[in-house]
C-alpha cells in the first residue's frame, strides 16, 4: 500500500517537472533566437557519423531540450539559419526537409555535422 501511495505522489511531480522543463526550453529558445549569430540561408550541412548514428532535434540549444522522437541520420542534409553557444557547446538552428517534403526545424550540436556547401544569396535576373 505504501508503494502505491509513493507512486501516486510521484506522478504529479514528474508532470510538473516536465511542464517546467518545457517552459525553460521555450524561454531558452527565445533567448537564443534574440541573441544568435544569424546565417540567413547561406550554409548547408550534412550529418556525419557511422551507420546507426542518430542526431536528435532539440527545441532549444540544450541537451535537456531533446526531442527523442525526431532525429536525422548520417548524410541527411540541413540548412542552418543561426548559431548560438550554450553550455560551452556550439549549436545551430536548422531546417530538414524529409522525403515527403515536410519541413522540420530544430537546434543541433554543430559537432555532429560537416559543412557541405554554401547556398548563394545572390538573385539572378
Amino acid at each position: 500500500m505504501k508503494l502505491i501511495l509513493l507512486f501516486l505522489m510521484l506522478i504529479p511531480v514528474s508532470s510538473i517537472a516536465n511542464s517546467e522543463m518545457r517552459l525553460a526550453c521555450e524561454n531558452l529558445s527565445k533567448i537564443a533566437n534574440e541573441n544568435s549569430l544569424q546565417y540567413g540561408t547561406k550554409y548547408a550541412f550534412k550529418v556525419q557519423g557511422l551507420k546507426g548514428t542518430r542526431v536528435h532535434f532539440h527545441s532549444a540549444p540544450s541537451k535537456y531540450c531533446v526531442n527523442k522522437n525526431l532525429f536525422i541520420i548520417p548524410n541527411d542534409s540541413v540548412i542552418a539559419y543561426q548559431e548560438f553557444i550554450n553550455e560551452n557547446q556550439q549549436w545551430f538552428y536548422a531546417k530538414y526537409i524529409d522525403k515527403d517534403g515536410n519541413d522540420h526545424n530544430g537546434w543541433f550540436l554543430i559537432e555532429n555535422f560537416k559543412l557541405s556547401g554554401s547556398i548563394s544569396t545572390t538573385l539572378t535576373p
